[in-house]
């Protein structure tokens, strides 16, 4: 068993390196179909089944991408963004791939959330920052009242 296949953070760089493959794929074979001269209806074929590979992986990628956030906006306590899709499947925040039919964040509704996120982190990272602080604070006074403590008992 692969295992590329079992470890998450390579879901997306595996998602990618086949849609380089398809890319390169297409590309090639639509190089052949165009030197051997083949019909324009062809070519065109050809070229639309490479969009709508490409279409299919980007929007696996996407769905993935937005899993990922809703996964650590969710360990944060932040409130997700409102599904507020129309019948087409868009809205603000999210849309309905037309390849998948899944349901992922839009540019706005990511970016949106990421900066949410990043926001908790920061106010996390002070919070801890000051705790630190006054760990490291009241180690000293421990410290000073300690050393006090023994300078008085030796001219006793």
């Amino acid at each position: 068993m692969n295992i590329a296949y079992k470890l998450p953070f390579l879901e997306r760089q595996k998602l990618e390196w086949q849609r380089e493959s398809i890319d390169k794929s297409y590309e090639k074979e639509i190089g052949h179909a165009i030197r051997a001269n083949k019909s324009s209806n062809e070519i065109d074929s050809l070229r639309q089944c490479h969009r709508h590979e490409l279409n299919l992986m980007d929007e696996e990628i996407d769905y993935l991408i937005t899993r990922k956030i809703l996964k650590e906006a969710r360990r944060l306590k932040i409130p997700l963004p409102e599904f507020d899709v129309d019948e087409n499947g868009d809205g603000e925040s999210w849309e309905r791939g037309s390849q998948t039919g899944m349901y992922y964040l839009t540019s706005s509704g990511y970016s949106h959330l990421r900066e949410k996120i990043r926001s908790e982190k920061r106010s996390q990272v002070e919070f801890h920052n000051i705790r630190i602080s006054w760990i490291v604070s009241l180690t000293g006074l421990i410290g000073t009242i300690i050393g006090l403590i023994a300078v008085w008992s030796n001219k006793s």
